[in-house]
């Protein structure tokens, strides 16, 4: 606020910005204009125009995920694990103000990702700070002078605001990308995604060769980025090698069946010796540990293994709400160690043998998996 204060002063000193149009309204009123309406007359050329908004509404749903996680890993002063309930509803706040956006005649609304940085740096990550801003938006529209003010920035301020987004944006971009490591696939796909987006926004991406209703689309910096990258993901997620899928009764007198299983994906995948041992202590104690959950006697787990890059990862989903994995260590002292934390020594090991453990529960179910070297 205080850059564009700045910024709108050298303006007005320099001659490209005047008072005249904030004068002329009032505080309080009608902003100046009207609702376009809806219409059901879809024509061809609307269709490019469809597929960019799709697209758009796609990528900020992405973009809202990772947000609402990243904002849940800077907004407490301990770590906490990620709780995908809130995730949840943020999908479903995103959708419901999708819609409200389409009946309203707009484009799909965003969350945007320069305000985890400004909660960096900041340390200001209250509900209320939120409210607030809300209840200004609501405002505003009923407010010309000051919806005139915004309107008639002028460029070079305007565009020094975009700047300074777009440089509290990247960062946060950046983490959200390679929270989990680089890989030649994570790497190429961002890489390539950003150059078409980059060459879209140039208006030379073919520009004589597509139809111009179609430009409109190709035009579109995000659309082409974001489509590029959704096939790119959907190519690499095809080209992984097939694991191995399996369903197990949960019960202690199961275990011979859920080994047999792991036995099973071993023959089928290509593995070393260490990475065989490993696999059967992770799958055994963390199918003890369910099968140990109140409830668990008439469920059915669901597994997954695959091996790609050299890693193994492994994918459980369980019917009921377990309690966090996360945090057992193993005691100082085994002889004087409590009969709860003997109880959970099994838990401590596997959290040493395990990395890039994730549980989340969602609608009452339980997902967990994690990655063995």
């Amino acid at each position: 606020m205080i850059g564009m204060a700045g910024g709108l002063l050298t303006s007005w000193i320099l001659g490209q910005f005047t008072f005249q149009d904030l004068l002329s309204n009032p505080w309080v009123g009608a902003f100046p204009g009207r609702w376009p309406g809806l219409t059901f007359d879809l024509k061809p050329d609307y269709l490019p125009l469809f597929a960019t908004l799709a697209v758009l509404t796609v990528i900020n749903g992405v973009q809202a995920i990772g947000n609402s996680m990243a904002v849940q890993q800077i907004s407490h002063r301990e770590p906490r694990q990620i709780d995908y309930g809130v995730i949840q509803g943020t999908m479903y706040a995103d959708a419901l103000g999708n819609i409200a956006s389409g009946v309203l005649g707009t484009v799909p609304n965003e969350t945007y990702s320069e305000n985890i940085s400004v909660l960096k740096v900041t340390g200001v990550a209250s509900r209320m700070v939120g409210v607030c801003g809300a209840i200004l938006l609501i405002i505003l529209p009923f407010s010309p002078k000051i919806g005139m003010a915004l309107v008639k920035l002028p460029d070079p301020v305007f565009g020094g605001f975009l700047m300074g987004l777009a440089a509290m944006m990247m960062p946060a971009g950046l983490d959200l990308v390679f929270a989990r490591g680089i890989t030649h696939r994570t790497g190429l796909l961002v890489g390539i995604s950003l150059c078409v987006g980059l060459v879209a926004e140039t208006k030379a991406f073919f520009p004589a060769l597509f139809p111009v209703a179609v430009q409109a689309f190709l035009n579109s910096g995000v659309a082409a980025g974001g489509l590029a990258a959704v096939l790119l993901s959907i190519v690499f997620r095809l080209m992984e090698r097939q694991g191995y899928t399996a369903s197990i009764p949960v019960g202690i007198d199961h275990l011979p069946a859920l080994i047999d299983h792991v036995e099973q994906a071993v023959n089928k995948l290509d593995l070393s010796r260490e990475q065989i041992l490993r696999l059967h202590l992770a799958c055994e104690e963390m199918f003890v540990h369910i099968a140990r959950s109140e409830g668990s006697s008439a469920k059915v787990l669901a597994l997954r293994i695959t091996h790609q890059e050299g890693e193994l990862r492994v994918e459980m989903i369980h019917g009921e709400r377990l309690d966090n994995l996360e945090g057992f260590t193993m005691p100082e002292n085994l002889l004087t160690a409590e009969p709860s934390e003997l109880d959970r020594l099994g838990l401590a090991l596997f959290g040493s043998i395990v990395r890039d453990l994730h549980q989340a529960v969602i609608s009452g179910n339980t997902y967990i998996w994690f990655t063995l070297d």
